[in-house]
């Protein structure tokens, strides 16, 4: 799909979907100011249970809708600076799926979280193929696919088999801070492999290429800076939650 990410249109379909009456919740949340102090947070989402700690509204929406920090906009200074901890569960083991949506309306509920899907004009990259052609390779075996992410020797490694290319637009948007537009065109299951310095000091050393040369020599697709039509959420409206 020239110029959408797929990924994006999964989270706005989301977006409409739970704002729909009947869906599903948890049995049990907890959603508390954290005024420690501390700087670190994080998230885990698994089935029935969604635990955050020392995390903003704008970090757990980034959580509970799987998108990137690029692609949310809007929302007063206290979305971003003011941090909260939730501990929510369920007795039944939904799917990551149904729990992500529960996650939703438990936002929607304690924060009076309101967003809406829109496209702006925005400062993005645009994932194209080389000039010489793309080195992927097309898989049309039967069968699952399967990725591979992680930092192994001052690189971040992306191994894939039987995946769409656009398994590597959130990645690279996480990289980057900006969003992505794929322009390569490529439909269809590939194998593919890519690595790139895992900081900045690799780069300016030699020891590991740039995401943009990583890109253009291991996998024939060139990454350029441009303006363009993307696909956000934008947060129409956020309180503050009373303690429980």
């Amino acid at each position: 799909m020239s110029g959408k990410v797929a990924a994006c249109w999964l989270v706005l379909g989301i977006v409409g979907y739970a704002q729909a009456p009947g869906r599903p919740t948890f049995d049990v949340a907890s959603v508390k100011s954290n005024r420690s102090g501390a700087r670190g947070g994080g998230a885990a989402i698994r089935p029935g249970r969604f635990d955050a700690t020392n995390l903003t509204l704008r970090q757990l929406i980034i959580q509970a809708y799987g998108i990137p920090d690029s692609r949310l906009v809007g929302g007063d200074s206290w979305t971003t600076n003011e941090r909260f901890d939730v501990a929510a569960r369920t007795e039944q083991a939904p799917s990551r799926p149904a729990t992500l949506l529960m996650a939703q309306h438990l936002l929607e509920d304690r924060f009076q979280l309101r967003l809406r899907s829109e496209t702006r004009i925005v400062p993005a990259y645009t994932l194209s193929v080389s000039k010489n052609g793309a080195k992927i390779k097309a898989n049309t075996k039967e069968g699952q696919g399967d990725m591979s992410q992680g930092t192994v020797g001052g690189r971040f490694r992306v191994s894939a088999r039987r995946m769409p290319l656009s398994v590597l637009v959130p990645l690279l948007e996480k990289e980057l801070g900006q969003p992505v537009r794929d322009e390569t065109r490529l439909d269809g299951l590939f194998d593919f492999e890519v690595q790139w310095a895992s900081d900045l000091s690799r780069v300016r050393d030699g020891s590991a290429p740039s995401v943009f040369s990583a890109l253009q020599e291991q996998l024939g697709l060139r990454l350029e800076s441009t303006r363009g039509p993307v696909d956000v959420l934008v947060i129409d409206r956020a309180e503050k939650p009373s303690e429980n």
